[in-house]
């Protein structure tokens, strides 16, 4: 019984931290262009072996992120969709969105 209870505290103090590093730092690093950016130069689609080896295609800003190597955290992103939902519940009639 013990290490149960050890366990949810250890994940009940993971979960706080890991909520005040989205507080504090709300973007991450870009998992697919490794905080960079752009994308790696690519070979030639077409072509002899030999001529692809040769010349490459440009590196690309990256899509994921846009170019800008960061994106919003998780925890972030699930905050702000409470936030819009809390918002959404307490605003009256005349000031609700309309479909």
């Amino acid at each position: 019984m013990k290490g149960v209870v050890v366990l949810a505290v250890v994940a009940a103090a993971a979960a706080l931290l890991y909520a005040g590093l989205c507080a504090v730092r709300p973007l991450g690093a870009c998992h697919r262009c490794d905080g960079a950016g752009v994308r790696p130069a690519r070979p030639l689609p077409v072509g002899p072996r030999w001529l692809r080896r040769m010349f490459t295609l440009p590196p690309r800003p990256c899509r994921r992120c846009k170019g800008t190597g960061r994106r919003v955290r998780v925890g972030r992103r699930a905050y702000d969709a409470a936030m819009r939902l809390r918002a959404a519940g307490t605003r009256h009639d005349e000031q609700a969105v309309k479909p």
